[in-house]
């Protein structure tokens, strides 16, 4: 079968930013594995150029934080380019607009179905299925797709599924164009519940550790934080929406007074604040990075 990947963002080796996600590229690895082919288009957001001398001085005026994760710092991703990644054949695609986090012009749109449609012409590939990720710009993308190749459509928010963005790039009237809708959670779809409609049942599209890895532990004896000693770890992208500084503070109030050891795995825009919470909850000898 043939899987078309509509995504944002996708692991680049040459490329690596620890604040980039590797899902996407998780799923296409393991649908490669199983016999597809698999195409991953990555429409990347790009900007006029003034936007990335901006950022460079910005960067050299000690802004990084700030401008970690916006992409504005390295012009990369400006250009088209194809790599191929453990058997899934990856393009960049760049789409240009003039806000983070803004819309795309309907010419931008309209533009990249043709661009899309056209590559694929040129390696001789006919999705059998198309699967987008993110909400902004793959929900439109994958509807005009799915119509051109007469084929399922499915589009899976991640956490970009807020009121005000659902609003403001239309995904009630976009998911119409679509089959199916995705969440990352059993949480998520009860709070889009409350302003999308959707047409149809929405899926959880769990990405977390795998139910077998931890079922032995249901019978096993549970620790309980009376016990002389506990041992925490905790991996991810040191990223804000992952919440490291509340797991971190709670950790230190919770374990107060006992013999524990919280070790992160990750690296990220978040790592040197992460370290002043720490120091903050008097945690230095416990908690480690």
């Amino acid at each position: 079968m043939n899987i078309l990947v509509l995504t944002n963002e996708y692991p680049y080796e040459k490329y690596p930013r620890a604040n980039w996600t590797k899902v996407v590229a998780y799923f296409a690895n393991e649908w490669v594995k199983m016999g597809h082919r698999v195409i991953a288009i990555v429409n990347t957001s790009t900007f006029p150029m003034p936007y990335y001398a901006a950022a460079k001085i910005a960067m050299k005026l000690g802004q990084s934080k700030r401008l970690a994760g916006t992409g504005l710092s390295d012009t990369t991703w400006t250009q088209e380019f194809s790599f191929n990644d453990n058997g899934v054949e990856v393009f960049n695609l760049p789409m240009e607009k003039y806000s983070a986090g803004g819309k795309y012009s309907n010419k931008a749109l309209k533009q990249q179905v043709e661009r899309i449609t056209k590559l694929l012409e040129a390696n001789a590939f006919k999705p059998d299925v198309i699967t987008g990720h993110w909400l902004n710009p793959q929900l439109y993308l994958v509807g005009e797709l799915k119509t051109y190749y007469g084929v399922k459509g499915t589009c899976v928010f991640h956490g970009d599924y807020s009121q005000e963005r659902c609003e403001k790039f239309h995904a009630n009237e976009l998911m119409k164009k679509v089959d199916h809708i995705g969440f990352r959670s059993a949480s998520a779809v009860k709070m889009a519940s409350k302003y999308l409609n959707f047409p149809f049942e929405p899926f959880v599209c769990c990405s977390g550790v795998p139910d077998e890895f931890i079922a032995h532990r249901a019978n096993a004896k549970e620790k309980t934080f009376s016990e002389n000693s506990y041992k925490v770890i905790s991996a991810g992208r040191l990223v804000p929406y992952k919440c490291f500084g509340v797991t971190i503070s709670a950790t230190a109030k919770a374990f107060k007074g006992m013999d524990y050891s919280f070790e992160i795995a990750g690296d990220g825009a978040e790592f040197e604040t992460l370290e002043t919470v720490i120091s903050s909850e008097d945690a230095n000898e416990k908690i480690k990075m």
